[in-house]
């Protein structure tokens, strides 16, 4: 007999079954405390839980999910509101059926006309397809990289100057995010200070630290790193932020080494990159081994406000899939 299905938002008898599908299928620790962090928490909100939940008819039982995490991006100078496909799943028996994509229909339909412009998702492989078959476009590739700390090979700054990273505080660096990226600056998801508290301060996932970074004496950024145990019981550095991009004053290498003369016991560090960014070739020189295959898709559906044109999004003439105009850091992937 052929199943029905319906979607609807997520209700609060919803949350266990959530939590528990997310263990099975994504993660290791999901909880309560993440899930409330994430969207009960953020300082962007559209006014109730923006989780899409499929509900088997008959049986009334949960058997999928897909959230959309509302962000606010900056782009050309105006800040508009996307939503970030995140922590979605559909249980085993239920799948090839075409529930993730009537996720992604009935948040289109849902939010038009509500606020949200464009989605904006970084996926697996193997729900890329699925999303493209829904009508999102796919900008670009994003690689994970991998260092053990023994292996890093130090390059020369080019004697451009020495360099100095110094722990700052969330305002400091909102002050500098506000000064960099007043005119001119690449598209990319928009740090308030209440955001960059609640991502940097709040966040239940690692722990966060802020560093500025000078140049002969003049600041030219910031630098957020994190550090946790990998499964391995490893100390691993990840590098989550900076302001500006790396290929626009920040020298990478120079930062790492500082980092890492500052924060003790770290084996390993790990970073994520556009495929195509001009740093892959800084990051291999130093010493790190990209994954075989790219770790995340970055995928943008149309919702309102903007329109797909062969299948490019744009915002009036600011073309939203062109990744090379944009800054993206992990800190942005959800």
């Amino acid at each position: 007999m052929a199943r029905g299905y319906e979607v609807r938002w997520f209700r609060d008898g919803d949350l266990d079954s959530y939590i528990s599908g997310l263990n099975r299928t994504l993660y290791d620790r999901y909880d309560e405390g993440r899930f409330r962090w994430k969207f009960v928490e953020s300082p962007f909100s559209l006014g109730f839980i923006p989780i899409a939940v499929v509900v088997e008819e008959g049986s009334g039982e949960q058997v999928g999910f897909n959230s959309f995490l509302p962000l606010e991006v900056r782009a050309k100078g105006e800040v508009i509101l996307a939503v970030q496909g995140c922590d979605g799943f559909v249980d085993r028996e239920h799948r090839r059926r075409g529930l993730f994509q009537r996720t992604l229909h009935f948040m289109a339909e849902e939010l038009a006309g509500r606020g949200p412009e464009v989605l904006i998702g970084f996926n697996f492989a193997g729900s890329t397809g699925a999303a493209q078959k829904a009508g999102s476009s796919v900008a670009c590739d994003v690689d994970r990289w991998h260092l053990d700390v023994s292996e890093l090979r130090v390059m020369d700054f080019l004697g451009r100057g020495s360099v100095e990273l110094s722990p700052i505080g969330v305002e400091e660096a909102y002050e500098i995010y506000e000064e960099r990226s007043s005119v001119g600056s690449p598209i990319h998801f928009h740090r308030t200070l209440e955001y960059m508290k609640w991502r940097f301060l709040d966040s239940p996932l690692r722990n966060y630290q802020i560093y500025g970074v000078d140049v002969d004496g003049i600041a030219v950024g910031y630098v957020v790193a994190s550090t946790a145990e990998d499964e391995e019981g490893v100390l691993e550095l990840s590098i989550d932020d900076c302001i500006p991009p790396f290929s626009e004053g920040i020298p990478f290498p120079a930062v790492l080494k500082g980092i890492l003369e500052q924060e003790e016991g770290i084996g390993r560090v790990e970073m994520h990159t556009l495929h195509e960014a001009p740093i892959r070739e800084n990051v291999r020189e130093m010493g790190f081994t990209a994954e075989p295959e790219p770790r995340y898709s970055v995928i943008m559906k149309a919702i309102d406000g903007v329109e797909t044109r062969r299948e490019r999004i744009y915002r009036g003439d600011v073309e939203l899939t062109r990744i090379e105009g944009w800054h993206l850091t992990k800190s942005d992937i959800y």
